[in-house]
């Protein structure tokens, strides 16, 4: 395992007991996307391999794949994906007519016998899959190989991204094109689908959290950095969730991120209760929901890293060693 920044470590403390955040380093803060105000126009492919099959996806709601009270444990054996080579090839997929893309990142030594964990990381408006593989951190983290997969937002005519249905304010398609992707990767790979996560930023990170109300029986966990909106009522499972926001953030306020926050409480069972807050000097305070042998903790982190690598004001940057961070929640949720 890579050796720990001072912000994976303060998430480490958090997990062990109650959230406990170290002080900076002083580091000036890398990988961080351009902002909101400074577009990147990045074209879609327009020229990749054809899928399998010609014929068009229909996506359909899918089980849960939670484990339940009695089940036995899952081996490699139950698994469809398991057995075979990861598949040659840039895959795509046609869901609502659409042709949709994605960037998938096996493991050195991938195993087609040993079932992997899955993360799927969702870019924001500006930065696309390829640019949020380099900068989001996720792979080589963590106690276990992964399945990293870094899905494509629908391009709109301004050059930025969007996810949901080309910006007409809903996630029906995205959920669709989701529910197609996770068909796709356990047919096509060996994955555990007890843990299945995801993981965003910006508006990549509002999508998540909207997949965590409507796919949380599908989630194990989710972490996102700088989102909104967080799903309505009648959300589906529960779902462990770390959340991030710098409380000065100017393009997704903090009440966005808190209001994320409130409706995973809600979903997990856990407004009850009352958070375990710890401050360090350098002002840093998480705060953690359910302890003990609680499945699904919500992590609730107000985080202070506020300038570029260039020393630029950007509060809604994605500090530097966040993905080792979020890499390290996942380890330390319980099995299940």
């Amino acid at each position: 395992m890579r050796p720990k920044s001072s912000f994976l470590k303060a998430i480490s403390l958090a997990l062990a007991t109650i959230v406990v955040l170290g002080t900076a380093t002083g580091q000036d803060l890398a990988n961080v996307p351009l902002p909101l105000d400074r577009p990147i126009v990045t074209q879609m492919p327009q020229a990749e391999a054809a899928p399998p099959s010609s014929a068009e996806i229909t996506a359909v709601p899918l089980p849960s794949r939670r484990p339940q009270p009695g089940e036995e444990p899952v081996t490699s054996a139950d698994l469809v994906g398991c057995g075979y080579p990861p598949p040659a090839g840039t895959p795509t997929l046609r869901v609502g007519g659409r042709q949709r893309s994605f960037i998938v990142a096996v493991p050195a030594g991938y195993d087609s016998a040993r079932p992997h964990r899955l993360i799927l990381a969702f870019h924001g408006r500006t930065n696309s899959a390829a640019q949020v593989q380099r900068y989001y951190g996720l792979e080589g983290q963590g106690d276990r190989p992964a399945i990293l997969v870094y899905p494509r937002g629908l391009l709109q005519n301004s050059g930025r991204f969007v996810w949901w249905n080309g910006g007409s304010g809903t996630a029906e398609d995205d959920f669709a094109f989701f529910d197609a992707l996770l068909d796709y990767l356990t047919a096509s790979y060996c994955v555990d689908e007890n843990q299945i996560f995801a993981v965003g930023h910006s508006m990549g990170g509002s999508f998540v959290n909207s997949l965590a109300c409507a796919r949380g029986d599908v989630l194990r966990g989710v972490a996102v950095v700088g989102g909104g909106h967080g799903g309505g009522p009648g959300c589906r499972g529960r779902v462990a969730a770390l959340v991030m926001h710098h409380p000065e953030d100017r393009l997704v306020p903090v009440a966005a991120g808190e209001a994320a926050r409130e409706a995973r409480l809600a979903q997990n069972g856990l407004t009850h209760l009352t958070p375990w807050p710890t401050a360090t000097p350098a002002g840093y305070q998480c705060e953690r929901y359910g302890v003990g042998a609680v499945a699904e903790p919500v992590i609730w982190c107000p985080h202070p890293f506020d300038r570029t690598r260039s020393g630029r004001y950007y509060p809604h940057n994605w500090p530097a060693g966040t993905g080792a961070a979020i890499v390290d929640f996942f380890d330390r949720l319980p099995a299940g």
